[in-house]
């Protein structure tokens, strides 16, 4: 579709026609970034809810409480380790919303960066990028925790007014 936009697009001496070609290339582009972080977003929050379940399974085991959602980023300390197939699955889904080859992430971004720019929005492609670095850097600080902070050796359980409460292991 963006190749047919392009072509048919040199052939334009209509102004209005023009920016129609240009417009459907712009278009295309930000529903392919739309839909692909969508679908990764949506896998990254199933794949926490599988980490919730696992830790439910293991805390009812041994406290007879079942809390199944993750609340705090120090809930999931260590737990890359512990099931490495959901840690692997959520470092993929994570490396891919922040754009890093060869994910889908880096092609949708690049897509709407080439759209952008080639519509003359530099300095919005310029502001994306920094925005893309800084959310890039707390995907990397999740997947720290999750593979290389070690775990408390107390258990978290989250009250019904979300206040936290610790307790040791016996």
């Amino acid at each position: 579709m963006i190749s047919i936009g392009t072509v048919v697009g040199l052939s334009q001496y209509r102004m209005k026609r023009l920016l129609a070609y240009s417009t459907l290339k712009s278009i295309e582009s930000f529903l392919f970034y739309l839909i692909q972080y969508s679908l990764t977003n949506g896998k990254t929050f199933l794949i926490l809810l599988g980490f919730g379940y696992m830790m439910a399974n293991s805390k009812s085991l041994l406290t007879g409480s079942v809390n199944r959602s993750i609340q705090f980023l120090d809930q999931l300390k260590g737990k890359g380790k512990s099931n490495p197939l959901l840690g692997l699955s959520l470092a993929i889904c994570l490396f891919s919303m922040a754009g890093i080859p060869p994910l889908i992430g880096l092609f949708a971004k690049q897509m709407v960066l080439y759209s952008s720019t080639h519509g003359g929005y530099y300095f919005l492609s310029i502001i994306a990028i920094l925005v893309s670095v800084i959310s890039a850097s707390y995907y990397l600080k999740i997947l720290r925790v999750i593979y290389f902070d070690t775990p408390d050796q107390f258990t978290e359980t989250v009250s019904t007014d979300n206040t936290r409460i610790l307790s040791r292991y016996y």
